[in-house]
């Protein structure tokens, strides 16, 4: 079969379309407050959280795992040089392909049982339901300094994230010592399932 073109007006039609779909500021201003409230009394993490939001499974895609250095500002309580993993992943619906959440991880590998990092690079399983596969007892925790929150704003404001309408960051910890930085990017995928929470 060949390709069917449109004319003018339809694709006038189908940019209208887009506009209309676009949240407004105000919706958008609401979305994050119910995102806010809900992320500060969360218990589970942040996959199940957004599962239950979407009404669909989640996947980590487009990963990508690199070898490095562990810098001052990680928070990481490691000696600065040491070798740290550090992880790039799209929280992604299985059924809508939405983006739903950037997130990015330094992790502290001799920190986790062995094998854990291996499965995080080659599954599309999030961090937290391989930690929960692993039966790792984990705890989040905001940074003792703003530091990395404040990094995280900042590529916020400037970076690929810009369109994001939440931004956190935090470390998780193991057995009490702090196992990886995570920032995290709340994307407006998320809008319409948030306002749907409202009351």
């Amino acid at each position: 079969m060949g390709t069917i073109s449109t004319g003018p007006v339809e694709q006038m039609r189908g940019r209208a379309t887009a506009r209309r779909r676009e949240p407004t500021p105000v919706g958008v201003d609401a979305a994050r407050l119910v995102l806010v409230e809900a992320l500060q009394v969360l218990q589970g993490t942040v996959t199940a959280f957004l599962e239950q939001l979407a009404g669909e499974p989640i996947d980590a895609c487009g990963r990508r795992h690199t070898s490095g250095l562990a810098t001052g500002s990680d928070h990481l309580d490691v000696t600065e040089g040491s070798p740290i993993t550090r992880r790039v992943a799209s929280l992604t619906g299985r059924r809508s392909l939405q983006v739903y959440v950037h997130a990015e991880a330094a992790i502290v590998a001799d920190r986790l049982p062995p094998g854990l990092c291996r499965r995080l690079e080659y599954s599309n399983q999030p961090i937290g339901r391989v930690l929960a596969e692993f039966g790792v007892d984990a705890a989040r925790r905001p940074p003792a300094e703003d530091r990395l929150l404040q990094r995280v704003l900042d590529r916020r404001s400037c970076g690929c994230e810009a369109a994001s309408i939440y931004a956190r960051a935090y470390l998780i910890d193991v057995a009490g010592r702090p196992a990886m930085a995570v920032s995290e990017w709340f994307l407006p995928t998320l809008v319409a399932p948030l306002l749907s929470r409202r009351p």
